[in-house]
C-alpha cells in the first residue's frame, strides 16, 4: 500500500483544458466565412429542376472528356439562384457497386469544388446561366489526379465555349 507523507499533501488532478484562443475581429470571421463560401459545393449549385434536366439533355450541346461526358446547356441568368449548376452521374451500365459509383461522383464534386471559381465569375460578368452535368462513361474508376486534370479540360473548354456564347 502506499502511504502518504504527513507534510505531502496530495492535490487533486487538474482537467486538461485547451488554452482559450483570441476573440476574432469581426473582419477576420467574414474573411473565414468568405473562404468557406468560396469552396463549397452548396445544394444551390446542384442541378434538381426536372424542367431543367430535360431541357439540358434535348437542347444542351455535349463533348467528351475520357472517362466523362459532358453535356452543358447556356442561358440566361436572372440573378435568381446560382450562374452555375451541376448534375453528377455514374450510371450503374458503367459502375456496378455503389461503392464506386458514389467514390466517383465525390471524386467529381470535390475536383468541381475547388476549381470553379473562374467559370463562375465570367459567368456572373456576362450574366449567363449554366447548366451542365458529367457522368463518368468509364468501367475503370478514375484516381483523383486523373479526375482533377480531366476536370480542369473539362472547365476550360466551358469557360472558352462561354466567352464565346452570345446572349
Amino acid at each position: 500500500r502506499y502511504k502518504a507523507k504527513k507534510d505531502h499533501v496530495k492535490q487533486p488532478p487538474q482537467p486538461n483544458r485547451q488554452p482559450r484562443k483570441p476573440l476574432q475581429k469581426p473582419r477576420q470571421v467574414q474573411q473565414k466565412r468568405q473562404q468557406k463560401k468560396r469552396n463549397s459545393f452548396p445544394k444551390s449549385e446542384r442541378l434538381t429542376s426536372r424542367n431543367d434536366v430535360e431541357r439540358l439533355f434535348s437542347k444542351g450541346g455535349r463533348f467528351m472528356a475520357y472517362p466523362f461526358s459532358v453535356r452543358y446547356l447556356f442561358d440566361v441568368w436572372d440573378c435568381k439562384g446560382e450562374a452555375v449548376s451541376v448534375l453528377i452521374t455514374s450510371p450503374k451500365k458503367y459502375q456496378r457497386l455503389a461503392v464506386c459509383r458514389n467514390r466517383a461522383k465525390r471524386l467529381i464534386r470535390e475536383t468541381l469544388r475547388t476549381n470553379k471559381q473562374q467559370l463562375q465569375s465570367l459567368l456572373g460578368e456576362k450574366n449567363i446561366r449554366l447548366l451542365f452535368s458529367v457522368s463518368l462513361v468509364s468501367k475503370r474508376l478514375p484516381t483523383y489526379r486523373q479526375t482533377q486534370t480531366k476536370m480542369t479540360e473539362i472547365l476550360s473548354t466551358l469557360i472558352s465555349k462561354a466567352e464565346n456564347e452570345n446572349h
